[in-house]
């Protein structure tokens, strides 16, 4: 601004000056009264001299022009770069100010909080923590016989089930140490399924007891909501083992890459106490040397890199002998 108004000043200047000393330089060229008179010019000589004072005084304006605008798309540049600062320093102000209304918003104490996967109450201490889960499942068989209408079987078949009405309570007491899973589906013939508190001393120990699931096939282990179609393989379902009452001993020895699994159960099945003093025993070792594998069946996240799980096992029923042999007879 202030060079603008120094060339302004210098151009007005100029101009004053051209206008003042325009009639003296007429003057001067006029010839006196008491001189003696001149010879007179040309008037070729006169009109080149007006001809270049005028091209002097045009170029003289358009460099002031050029000098004017010049300056004008400075000051533009000053200018804009003035509101890009200001901008910068009302948010600037205004992310202060929320920065210190969040530090003044105390921490969230709410017991009920929710997440991507429902919602779970939790005490502010997180000594107590409960997660409820509801899975309904509805089912429509339809079916047109083959057979004839005067064979004994119905004709057709058109109704309504329901195949699931799980309701799962997990969570821990007194510490994520001490964790607890209870599921229940009235619309099963066995409506109890898991039952079991599982105890950790340390982070690659965990003591389950109670009623789970056998550690035997991997699709067995997943929450049937979690895989990918409706129901489990047909070779999973023929050659898989089910829940059971017993003790379960899971052992981290590399975290996300070798867990080891050993269970002593009763053998007779879930909701039946054993009667006789059969016991059964499942092992299963579980490799996945690329990282765990997801809680899912179906990569729903989309990982890029894949994954591995080897997982031999093994499940023997071992029955002592109830009575003793006879001791053999002494040849007479």
């Amino acid at each position: 601004m202030t060079r603008l108004r120094r060339l302004t000043g210098r151009a007005a200047l100029a101009a004053l000056l051209a206008v003042v000393l325009a009639p003296a330089a007429r003057a001067q060229q006029t010839p006196d009264a008491g001189a003696p008179a001149a010879e007179p010019d040309p008037a070729g000589t006169q009109a080149a001299a007006a001809q270049r004072a005028a091209q002097d005084a045009e170029a003289q304006v358009l460099e002031l022009r050029r000098q004017v605008e010049a300056l004008e798309r400075e000051r533009a540049g000053y200018d804009d770069v003035r509101r890009r600062l200001d901008a910068l320093d009302a948010h600037q102000v205004e992310t202060d100010r929320d920065v210190a209304a969040a530090r003044a918003v105390p921490p969230d104490s709410s017991p009920i909080r929710f997440h991507d996967d429902g919602f779970s109450i939790r005490s502010p201490d997180n000594g107590f923590d409960l997660h409820p889960m509801l899975r309904i499942q509805g089912v429509y068989t339809g079916e047109i016989a083959s057979r004839g209408p005067m064979d004994s079987a119905a004709p057709d078949i058109s109704s309504f089930s329901l195949a699931r009405a799980e309701v799962i309570l997990e969570g821990h007491v007194g510490g994520p140490f001490f964790q607890y899973r209870f599921q229940y589906d009235p619309a099963e013939p066995e409506p109890l399924k898991d039952a079991y508190v599982a105890w950790r001393p340390f982070r690659l120990l965990t003591i389950q007891v109670g009623q789970f699931k056998v550690p035997y096939s991997l699709q067995r282990q997943y929450w049937k909501a979690d895989l990918e179609f409706v129901g489990l393989a047909a070779p999973t379902t023929a050659f898989s083992l089910e829940r059971d009452l017993g003790v379960m001993l899971v052992g981290r020895i590399l975290p996300g890459k070798l867990t080891v699994q050993a269970a002593v159960l009763n053998g007779a099945g879930a909701n039946v106490a054993n009667d006789n003093i059969d016991l059964a025993y499942a092992l299963r070792v579980v490799a996945t040397p690329f990282g765990p594998v997801p809680a899912t069946e179906g990569d729903i996240e989309g990982h890029v890199r894949p994954v591995l799980a080897v997982a031999p096992r093994a499940t023997s029923t071992w029955s002592p002998p109830t009575s003793r042999p006879a001791p053999p007879t002494r040849p007479r």
